[in-house]
């Protein structure tokens, strides 16, 4: 193995103290980097997958989207570089395909039946206990999907990050990992020992006044196009509801 400087960085997804340290690790120079992250949004799903594809979508978009920063930068000063960039997944889909068949069916049934109830809370006029039920039905299945995915026995997601990181250090440089907080030690776990790695840790608590300020405008952003959907599904389940109940 060549010389290599390795850092790896943990980050709050949405945090801009994290952004701009992150921004000055990469002008400081970097020759491999690693970010956490989806490599392209344009995959083929099958006629079995399109469930995930519409949980995918709305996570993506209702969620992760507001909620998580622009990273675009970090690219942007490792191309003026000329240095390698490396995403951890390679589609959304790579989510559901490293996890467990028992999982993807839980996910499956936890999706469709609290998607399906909040319709019908809809129907019913409880609103508030609808919109809770509709978060819940596309944030705990793909969640559960993430933990898993990082967490199971044998090539998780945390080991697989660790290898692109022994196969960048391989070529030598300085090598930039950046991936969220929780992943950082078990990374740094399933390094080999010869790898000497420069941690840091996120740059506030995800529990903290700068965090909370962070949090929002894209929470306020989050709330404010849920309701738009929410609105426009209670608009649908009301009327297939209704439809179906005339011919009962």
């Amino acid at each position: 193995m060549q010389d290599a400087e390795v850092v790896v960085k943990g980050e709050i997804h949405s945090s801009k103290g994290d952004l701009d340290e992150e921004r000055e690790i990469l002008l400081n120079g970097v020759d491999h980097l690693i970010l956490e992250g989806t490599e392209s949004h344009d995959v083929d799903y099958t006629v079995s997958q399109q469930w995930f594809r519409l949980l995918a979508f709305l996570t993506q978009y209702l969620f992760f989207k507001p909620i998580e920063l622009d990273n675009s930068v970090l690219e942007d000063i490792a191309l003026a570089q000329d240095a390698t960039i490396n995403k951890t997944r390679a589609s959304n889909l790579s989510v559901l395909e490293n996890s467990n068949t028992i999982y993807q069916i839980i996910a499956f049934v936890g999706f469709a039946g609290m998607i399906l109830g909040s319709g019908f809370l809809a129907y019913q006029g409880r609103n508030f206990v609808g919109i809770c039920v509709f978060v819940l039905g596309f944030l705990l299945p793909v969640l559960m999907l993430r933990v898993h995915e990082s967490n199971h026995n044998s090539g998780n997601r945390n080991e697989k990050m660790a290898s692109m990181i022994v196969d960048a250090a391989s070529k030598g440089g300085r090598v930039v990992a950046i991936m969220g907080g929780s992943h950082v030690e078990p990374v740094c776990d399933a390094l080999p020992e010869q790898i000497e790695v420069e941690k840091k840790s996120p740059a506030y608590s995800a529990v903290s006044v700068a965090s909370a300020k962070d949090l929002a405008y894209p929470l306020l952003v989050f709330i404010s196009v849920l309701i738009v959907v929410y609105s426009i599904w209670e608009s649908i389940a009301g009327y297939g509801l209704g439809m179906l109940f005339s011919f009962v």
